[in-house]
């Protein structure tokens, strides 16, 4: 798993949020000191409605990508069972009668 896809999927959405949080702090402050208490107070409800909607982004991804994981199983589950059978059905079978010819010649 290359380092973007850990960072996107191995740590849980709400901690990835929290780092985006603990990073707007310096952000806003220097904001506080630079442009004042209004244009502070927007840019950090900007910074908060851009946190929220970028973690129930990410949520939604770690969501997806855990339902395809699953599916993964499932599908390899489902796979395997079939070659057990197959394997089952391919011991039962005669081994003498594959050399039978019924008359067809195939390439």
């Amino acid at each position: 798993m290359s380092l973007s896809l850990a960072l996107l999927y191995g740590w849980p959405w709400w901690l990835q949020a929290l780092a985006l949080t603990v990073l707007a702090g310096p952000v806003l402050i220097l904001a506080a000191r630079l442009l004042g208490g209004r244009a502070t107070f927007t840019l950090a409800l900007t910074l908060a409605g851009a946190i929220a909607a970028i973690g129930g982004l990410m949520r939604a991804r770690q969501r997806g990508w855990a339902d395809h994981e699953e599916k993964e199983a499932r599908d390899a589950q489902i796979h395997v069972e079939r070659a057990r059978t197959a394997r089952a059905d391919a011991q039962r079978v005669d081994a003498r009668r594959l050399r039978d010819d019924d008359g067809f010649r195939r390439p």
